[in-house]
Parts: C-alpha cells; sequence; structure tokens
C-alpha cells in the first residue's frame, strides 16, 4: 500500500546514513558559490530542509505524486 511504501521510505532515511549522507551531496553539488556559502552558515537548518524535501520527493515519485518535469531541447 501506500502507507506503508511511505513507512518504509522513513525507515530507510533513519537508518541508513550513508544513502542520505549520499542524497544530501548530490543536491549540495548542484549549488552555486553563492548557494554554498550560504549554506555552510546554515548548515544545520538546511541540511534539514534537504533532508525533508528529498524524502518527500521520493515518496511522491514512488506514489505517483511527483509533478512531471517537461524536458525541452
Amino acid at each position: 500500500s501506500i502507507l506503508d511504501k511511505r513507512a518504509r521510505i522513513d525507515n530507510i532515511f533513519s537508518k541508513n546514513l550513508q544513502l542520505k549522507s549520499m542524497l544530501a551531496g548530490v543536491v549540495i553539488g548542484c549549488f552555486t558559490e553563492t548557494e554554498f556559502a550560504f549554506f555552510l552558515e546554515n548548515k544545520s537548518e538546511i541540511s534539514k530542509e534537504i533532508k525533508m524535501l528529498t524524502v518527500k520527493r521520493i515518496k511522491d515519485e514512488l506514489t505517483g505524486k511527483a509533478p512531471m518535469l517537461e524536458i525541452t531541447h
């Protein structure tokens, strides 16, 4: 069920610190220099926000709630 999937994702992220760090690194690696400087000044808050948004996005993808992205060339 959808609730089971969502609960499992929460469980995985609470226990798998390596995965959590890797996904945060992917997001942080996309920052501009200015964004990265801001991140360093507000690391705790922004890290929590990155985790929350990443988990939400994964849940939405797995449960069919993610918005479709239009790719243009």
